[in-house]
């Protein structure tokens, strides 16, 4: 198992954490004036962490402690605070990634997985600020995670240990 390097906890979590942080604190007085939304887009790694993925899932899954915050923060505000749990999104062709070691990497081709078209994550993101949702969680193996996760947190662990191969082949 490679261990990650606190500079990629760095790098990812300037993006996916600091990156929402910066954006969400300066438009805070303007969506308490419109009774706007915020919506954060998590990962279904938000969810659980993934072997391989420690840096990318715990910055995930500080959205959520960020969103669960802002919500309790701004009730009297009338603000809605949503949080969406994507699944594996198509990308465009040759992105990159930072792995384990630091280095970026082109995404592997997805092909193998159920990938979610940009369009049903957006229409999905429409959705949960037009119903005022918090949580929003897409994919059947998503919602079965989010369910199973918190009840029986040894037997999804067990199950990951066991796919360990599985994933590593898939991606």
């Amino acid at each position: 198992m490679q261990v990650c390097r606190c500079a990629v906890f760095k790098t990812v979590f300037e993006t996916n954490v600091f990156g929402v942080v910066n954006a969400t604190i300066p438009a805070m007085p303007h969506i308490k004036k419109s009774h706007g939304s915020i919506v954060l887009v998590s990962s279904l790694a938000g969810i659980r962490g993934l072997p391989g993925l420690s840096a990318y899932c715990s910055s995930k899954m500080s959205l959520r402690a960020i969103a669960e915050s802002i919500r309790i923060e701004e009730a009297k505000s009338k603000i809605h605070v949503g949080l969406i749990f994507v699944g594996i999104t198509e990308i465009e062709h040759e992105k990159k990634t930072i792995a384990a070691d630091g280095s970026l990497v082109v995404i592997k081709d997805r092909s193998n997985f159920k990938v979610q078209t940009t369009n049903s994550v957006a229409k999905a993101i429409l959705k949960n600020i037009r119903k005022r949702k918090f949580r929003t969680t897409l994919t059947g193996i998503g919602k079965l995670n989010a369910i199973m996760q918190p009840i029986l947190p040894g037997l999804v662990e067990k199950i990951l240990i066991r796919s360990i191969d599985k994933i590593k082949k898939r991606s």
